[in-house]
């Protein structure tokens, strides 16, 4: 296939793109194609003001959905390339990824900017706008712009005084449009660079393979700090002129209103991961029917393992088609698709490559056979061009010929289906989310009383891996446990916190003197899995979820709620609910599951049955 250029493509940031047109639909909002145009146009003015040319790299950690389209669709248009970071991230990782990335300015939400402004770094000039609340001036890292009136000091407030710009410029195929790093505490994170071709092609195998176009209403609530979110979220809109729906965030007990919204809004198709497919199955039966309307046309399950039985109970019970699809951020999204047609749709496997190649090798990189089990690469225009300014690490994932090492062990059948057997590269996938053991490691090694560490993935059929951390340390297990994961909230994402931490008194080490990882990953397979201690159910239940939780037991009370346990997400409570059924040999259903808002409602539901 020949990949149209980029710029033809952004058919929704068209000046003639109605104005009354949905572009980004959220539960409190509808935000209008003539109003993204206007904002677009205006940032780009706000982007002259500072100086920002084609090639110049912009950091953008926003979670607001508005702003975030805003600034990428002005990048786009503007040839800067967008470096978009997690707002969740601490201010150690935001500071090692805006100084590997080089960026010339920040736009950040004022809670980015509040946290960053801790980090006294003086060498990146970078600017700082906050959104929605005032940024602080006076600090090191991050320094605003001088404000053009009193009262417009914050983006997108201050666009209301930038002379918009309009003019349409077609840039090199080859010309970097975005850059996501894969990984944030390390010396070495890695930056993936994203053509404007890369871009375009994925951007073009969606519309011809899955059908967006102007009519589609695509719900996707996943965070658009991931490309996932990202690209078939605001970009995959702005493409086609089609609806963006955020029906809000999911958790195990959101997930009902979730998919209401993605009914109310008539959504003609749900982008999700794996997890949240799982967690369909808690759901209770009123909820069957949540994409039964017409114009509904399937669910895409993108960003991790999905399991087979899990797939087909959910298509079973919703009576609807889910696509499952294999891709990396070095693809930009999928390469691989299951479904949604019959020749690319076979269960258990991820399916055919699409306007793309792909093939197994051997370790000395030879053609293997259908039905050999060997490293899978990836060959096509949505391969990205490299990793940013690391020539090293390119080289090591991308041949001269343009195949790209995704690290996974696949093998291929004979009608072309793809089976994924394995992982080569060290990446542990929880929830969707690329976990690297190396970040976990280096927040650890700054916790107290740790001299050494190994993070581990442990298979989880609806997480698709947990992530757990062996330590070496001496003093009180408990109490080495509990600061070693204040340590992490403190030093990492949420989403990269290890599930639990295992303390031993050493690491289990090899004749050359290294970590043993398959000895690690059986010791906490062991720890994990074992049931717990307790004289009352109300023990039972508390002990399981400091386990859970990484919370000590005493921390924790039958009045413990996700705001009061650190530890609470809606990962972490959908393990809670699975490991209570393990531990008590029973099935929560969906309904006491909907109702659990506290540790004492978990001990109620346990005690009733």
């Amino acid at each position: 296939m020949t990949t149209p250029p980029l710029d033809s493509l952004l058919r929704g940031l068209s000046s003639e793109q109605s104005a009354k047109a949905a572009f980004l639909v959220t539960p409190t909002r509808t935000v209008t194609y003539g109003e993204l145009h206007d904002g677009i146009a205006r940032t780009r003015g706000l982007f002259r003001r500072l100086g920002l040319n084609p090639g110049d790299r912009l950091a953008i950690a926003t979670q607001d959905d508005l702003s975030l389209a805003q600034l990428y669709g002005a990048c786009l248009l503007s040839g800067v390339v967008a470096v978009v970071l997690d707002p969740h991230a601490s201010a150690a990782e935001i500071t090692v990824l805006v100084t590997k990335g080089r960026v010339g300015a920040i736009i950040a939400d004022a809670a980015v900017v509040e946290r960053a402004s801790a980090v006294q770094h003086t060498e990146a000039n970078v600017v700082a706008i906050a959104t929605p609340g005032p940024a602080k001036s006076g600090f090191g890292l991050l320094r605003r712009i001088p404000k053009p009136e009193a009262n417009d000091t914050n983006y997108p407030g201050l666009l209301r005084n930038e002379e918009p710009v309009d003019d349409r410029v077609e840039f090199a195929p080859e010309s970097p449009a975005l850059i996501l790093f894969t990984s944030g505490t390390t010396s070495q994170p890695k930056g993936v660079v994203l053509t404007r071709r890369n871009l375009a092609a994925q951007m073009a195998t969606l519309g011809h393979h899955f059908g967006f176009n102007a009519t589609s209403r695509v719900a996707n609530p996943l965070p658009t700090h991931h490309t996932d979110g990202l690209n078939q979220g605001p970009l995959l809109a702005m493409t086609y002129g089609s609806v963006w729906i955020r029906p809000g965030e999911v958790s195990m007990q959101s997930l009902g209103d979730v998919l209401d919204r993605v009914q109310q809004d008539r959504a003609t198709h749900f982008v999700t991961v794996p997890t949240v497919i799982s967690m369909m199955l808690r759901l209770p039966e009123a909820w069957d029917d949540a994409f039964s309307y017409d114009g509904f046309e399937f669910v895409a399950s993108s960003a991790g393992y999905l399991d087979e039985e899990i797939w087909r109970r959910v298509e079973d019970r919703f009576d609807t088609m889910v696509v499952n699809a294999y891709g990396l951020t070095e693809t930009v999204m999928d390469a691989i698709y299951c479904g949604p047609t019959e020749a690319t749709r076979r269960h258990g496997t991820i399916g055919k490559p699409i306007d793309c190649e792909a093939k197994v090798v051997d370790d000395e990189g030879n053609d293997l056979d259908v039905g050999s089990v060997g490293e899978l690469l990836i060959r096509g225009d949505n391969v990205m061009s490299g990793y940013f300014e690391d020539a090293e690490a390119t080289a090591a994932v991308l041949t001269d010929d343009g195949w790209l090492h995704t690290g996974d062990l696949a093998r291929f059948d004979e009608d072309g289906f793809c089976t994924i057997a394995g992982r080569k590269k060290n990446v542990i996938i929880r929830g969707g989310v690329s976990v690297y053991p190396e970040d976990v490691n280096s927040a650890l090694l700054g916790a107290p009383s740790v001299t050494a560490v190994a993070t581990v993935g442990i298979p989880d059929p609806a997480l698709g891996e947990r992530v757990v951390a062996c330590v070496a340390a001496e003093g009180d297990p408990d109490t080495v446990m509990a600061a070693a994961l204040e340590h992490c909230r403190r030093e990492l994402a949420a989403e990269k916190v290890p599930n639990q931490v295992v303390v031993l008194d050493a690491l289990p080490l090899g004749p050359s003197g290294k970590v043993e990882l398959a000895k690690v990953t059986q010791i906490v397979s062991e720890a994990v899995a074992g049931p717990v201690e307790g004289e009352t159910i109300a023990d039972q239940v508390l002990n399981v979820a400091a386990r859970v939780f990484g919370e000590s037991a005493d921390q924790l009370s039958p009045a413990s709620t996700p705001d009061s346990t650190a530890g609470w997400d809606s990962l972490s409570f959908l393990e809670l609910i699975m490991s209570l059924e393990r531990q008590f040999d029973m099935v929560i259903p969906p309904r006491d599951v909907m109702t659990m808002a506290s540790l004492g409602d978990a001990v109620l539901v346990v005690e009733n049955r």
